[in-house]
């Protein structure tokens, strides 16, 4: 046991101890009892029994329905969460096949998984990817059954696999003309040696089992962006009279602008060319496709076409089979949740019985015309994906506190009891959510987030009484934090200034005070900490430069002195590589931990080391927690992260439990320790609860935990008598203010406060000072000994704005009894001030005294690039039109190389870099929704110089 480390000690419960209560920790579902159930991407509906039905869902898993869609059981356990298609087996319908996505593992859980008892117990299916690189990246997206020989066919992102045993193993398809291990997002086997495939290249067709493909795009509009295992079909009477629904941007020449469709185009002669049957503005998730033989018409040689957008038209024609088949009017079908993204049919293959969407199931009643919510609740469909949890505690009784979350399209709900009710909702994402843990009065309660359809920031009353939008800052880019009730900050950005300046709001955001400002950009809510009432801000930034991947250095800021009368300290923490990214739909969580106690104690997962970090001194110092990092690995069999997503998800502090802190994680539970990572241990089957997105502790041993993909759960424990913890020991000079310490070494910029001065002892120390309470204004220091001299930023010498005087013993330095009891301790000496003028602004900290050299001083900037978009709440399709970039701190002579994703950017023009190494362009947005990276790199004579700005992509609902 590490004691230094951990920064405590054990008065009366030893290791043994903290064991037996990690040991007793129990999980259990904590379900909403709503309509929404949480988003489902694939239906299968027993071949024989139209009762059974199993669907995937995005994030949560396989779910199985005994009763026609009434009730559901999660039937994947923890396989794995991410499921892309779901089959029966026709030929024996105790066997289910399942695609699953890639995942977390060193060696891929995706792929395909098998079971033969219809779903209770499942196995990985027996697949030899035909690269290395596969296996450990192994994801399926796609299954199709091919009646005429029993066969089995499954897209992957290596290519198209075939099983001639009921799934039980698989042969990768071989290379051929046309063909080479494609990625292929969709599959048809309509009849025998016939093959439909969706890749990158386009609709590739064969009509000899794969010995050949060909693809032609004729007719179909540039940039086609290609995905899911339903966006094609096929005429049941004609395997070459294919459909295709897909987003696509196109070049509107007339208005100078990229715009968005979905579509669906026909082929009537196997894909060699291609028309349009709809071609409509706007996009919103991917669209699809569904065929089945006419259950309405009655009419021989009739099939049904099923059309969505991915948004809210849903549709149904008719189709009269013949050469060039003719289409019926379009119905409208209405749906109780838009965003569908399958649909299941019966056993006779043509009547529509369940419908998926982002909402959750619905059945029907009327053969298709009107859709309504099934399953959810209590009746076992949980799969929603909760991006945040958290509440506020009240007088009603022993742990009552009112809750809240938000989800991906599901609403933000509320509950006035601790989840046993959720009687108020708004529309439609939620995320960012700002409310005070204790018990305040209702006029004095407020809850702030962003609400989404089209995004923006709300308030609200209790249980979202009066919700309305949120009184923003004069150009506001960002959202509100709290930081004590009434008290808010928030991000602004003024056309044509790069800095980011967060305003100030006392009063509700009646009024704004421009209050600090740094340049990197904001890349998540502020984290608070306040141990007496005087909040210090940590704030997720994007830094100069890239990881050796390629991807986006996110470091964190520490903002001091925010509801003071002075200037702010800015500072930059550092120590570690670069945090990560926890990624949701719309929100782009940056995990890391800061204790609301103890501004000094960090936990960082470090994505460059691949190493859980913690910090006991405001980063000065910095410990791997290999134990930790072991348990979020499970040993090395999960990644730690993949690409810039970690495997830790979230951090939360016990305010309660001195000591207890949880750490979530994306596939491998969560982690808990009661001594302040003294010893971890996980939560007992807490592997259960997938994509661990944050938690809210009521008191009285609960922790609400919420999903992203498996909704709400608790974790009980109970917290052991109570460790003493003391301050670690002295490593660089540190400035100490209100509890917090910031290390020389993290102040970077001296124009976060250009009148601040440092006053450093010489053969001495600082025993006391006389402290104007009303102005701030130091008027006296007292000193052991020795003399004390003042110096500015450049390291000048200045005239003391104060009196000196000598003394023998320790003052009460105005009243900062926490300050007086580190000093009386022993184990630190006050050698310096920091004033802002006149005005105290810290106490610096050290063992011996500080030179002036020590000083921080300016540093010149990195070569970095800014990309004029947001990247915390994720940017709306809808509003992307050119991607624009500017550079910084290039080299003036040589050219700079722009990629997204890794592929090079084929620009029409290269830019220009002024005498500055300052640059600016523009590219296409023609990519679809999800996360990107833009990389700007350079080769010099000295090596590569590069900066990466990741953002995310995201659909944009309507309220």
């Amino acid at each position: 046991m590490n004691n230094r480390k951990a920064g405590y000690k054990v008065l009366s419960l030893g290791v043994v101890g903290v064991l037996s209560w990690l040991d007793c920790t129990p999980v259990a579902q904590m379900q909403p009892n709503i309509p929404n159930g949480g988003r489902a991407v694939a239906v299968s509906v027993h071949p024989t029994n139209v009762s059974h039905i199993i669907v995937a869902s995005e994030t949560g898993g396989l779910f199985k329905s005994t009763d026609g869609g009434a009730s559901w059981t999660q039937v994947s356990g923890t396989t794995t969460f991410g499921y892309s298609d779901v089959l029966y087996l026709p030929t024996d319908p105790n066997v289910v096949i399942a695609a699953a996505q890639a995942d977390m593992r060193v060696t891929s859980g995706g792929g395909v998984w098998r079971s033969t008892d219809e779903g209770v117990t499942w196995s990985k299916g027996g697949i030899t990817p035909p690269t290395a690189a596969c296996t450990n990246n192994l994801a399926a997206f796609a299954l199709a059954f091919e009646a005429a020989s029993s066969r089995l066919w499954v897209g992957t992102a290596c290519g198209l696999a075939s099983s001639t045993d009921g799934g039980a193993t698989w042969q990768y398809l071989p290379a051929a003309p046309g063909y080479s291990n494609d990625l292929v997002y969709a599959v048809l086997a309509p009849a025998a040696n016939q093959l439909k495939i969706l890749t990158d290249a386009g609709l590739k067709v064969s009509t000899n089992s794969g010995a050949s493909w060909t693809v032609s795009n004729t007719g179909l509009p540039s940039y086609v962006v290609k995905g899911v295992h339903n966006q094609i079909g096929v005429s049941p009477f004609n395997q070459g009279h294919l459909y295709w629904a897909f987003n696509h941007w196109f070049w509107n020449s007339g208005t100078g602008t990229w715009e968005r469709n979905h579509a669906l185009y026909r082929s009537t002669d196997n894909g060699t060319t291609w028309s349009s049957v709809l071609d409509v503005g706007g996009w919103n998730r991917p669209p699809f496709v569904k065929v089945a033989q006419s259950a309405l018409s009655g009419t021989p040689n009739t099939y049904d076409l099923y059309v969505s957008d991915g948004g809210c038209t849903f549709e149904r024609a008719t189709v009269t089979h013949g050469t060039t088949p003719t289409i019926s009017a379009w119905t409208a079908l209405v749906m109780d949740h838009c965003d569908p993204a399958d649909l299941g049919f019966g056993t006779d293959g043509r009547t529509p019985v369940l419908l998926a969407s982002d909402g959750g199931l619905h059945v029907t009643a009327d053969n298709g015309l009107h859709w309504t919510f099934t399953g959810a609740g209590d009746k076992g469909y949980w799969a929603l994906q909760i991006t945040e949890v958290t509440g506020q505690l009240h007088s009603g009784g022993t742990g009552s506190a009112d809750l809240y979350f938000g989800t991906q399209d599901n609403n933000l709900w509320a509950s006035p009891d601790l989840g046993a009710t959720w009687p108020a909702s708004l529309c439609c994402e939620g995320f960012f959510l700002s409310i005070w843990h204790d018990i305040l009065p209702a006029a004095q309660t407020k809850v702030t987030g962003v609400w989404c359809g089209p995004c923006g920031n709300f308030i609200a009353g209790p249980v979202f009484a009066g919700a309305t939008g949120f009184p923003d800052p004069p150009n506001n880019a960002g959202n509100p934090r709290l930081l004590q009730p009434g008290d808010y900050d928030q991000n602004t950005q003024v056309s044509g200034l790069t800095d980011n300046i967060f305003d100030l709001t006392v009063n509700t955001g009646g009024s704004w005070t421009p209050r600090y400002g740094f340049t990197e950009p904001v890349r998540d809510l502020s984290k608070v900490a306040s141990p007496v009432g005087d909040p210090i801000v940590f704030t997720a930034v994007k830094m100069p430069g890239a990881t050796p991947d390629g991807q986006e250095i996110l470091g964190i800021k520490r903002i001091t002195d925010v509801l003071g009368t002075s200037t702010p300290v800015v500072s930059t923490v550092t120590g570690f590589g670069s945090l990560g990214i926890f990624p949701t739909m719309f929100a782009w969580y940056k995990p890391f931990g800061v204790d609301p106690g103890d501004p000094n104690y960090f936990i960082v997962p470090d994505i460059i080391d691949g190493v859980v970090k913690t910090s006991i001194d405001g980063g000065a110092t910095w410990q791997p927690d290999t134990p930790l990092s072991q348990l979020v690995t499970e040993s090395g069999s999960l990644r730690f992260r993949d690409g810039p997503f970690t495997q830790v998800s979230t951090v939360g502090f016990d305010p309660a439990c001195a000591g207890h802190i949880l750490v979530g994680t994306r596939q491998a539970g969560v982690m808990q320790t009661f001594n302040r990572g003294a010893t971890w241990k996980k939560v007992k089957d807490s592997e259960r609860i997938p994509n661990v997105s944050a938690f809210f502790f009521p008191g009285h041993g609960v922790a609400i935990t919420s999903s992203y993909g498996r909704g709400l759960w608790k974790i009980i424990y109970k917290c052991p008598p109570p460790l003493v913890f003391f301050p670690p020991p002295l490593g660089e000079p540190t400035i100490w203010w209100k509890g917090g310490r910031i290390p020389f070494s993290q102040i970077k910029n001296p124009d976060a406060c250009p009148v601040c001065t440092f006053f450093l002892m010489e053969q001495g120390r600082i025993l006391d000072y006389v402290i104007d309470h009303q102005s701030g204004r130091i008027e006296q220091v007292l000193l052991s000994g020795g003399r004390i001299r003042g110096y500015a930023w450049d390291r000048k010498e200045v005239p003391l704005p104060f009196r000196t005087a000598t003394a023998h013993q320790l003052g009460s330095f105005g009243g900062e009894r926490a300050l007086v009891a580190l000093l009386s301790a022993g184990k630190f000496q006050a050698k310096g001030l920091l004033l802002d003028s006149t005005r105290l602004k810290g106490v610096i900290l050290a063992s011996e005294d500080v030179s002036v050299s020590q000083i921080p001083s300016k540093r010149p900037p990195a070569p970095q690039i800014r990309v004029d978009l947001p990247a915390t709440g994720g940017i709306p399709i809808g509003r992307l039109d050119r991607i624009p970039i500017h550079g910084s701190g290039f080299d003036p002579n040589l050219p700079v190389e722009i990629r997204v994703d890794g592929a090079v950017v084929q620009l029409e023009k290269m830019p220009a870099t002024d005498a500055r190494g300052g640059f600016t362009t523009s590219i296409p947005p023609v990519f679809g929704v999800g996360g990107h990276t833009i990389l700007v790199r350079q080769r010099t004579s000295h090596g590569v110089i590069e900066d990466a700005y990741a953002f995310n992509v995201t659909v944009e609902d309507k309220r």
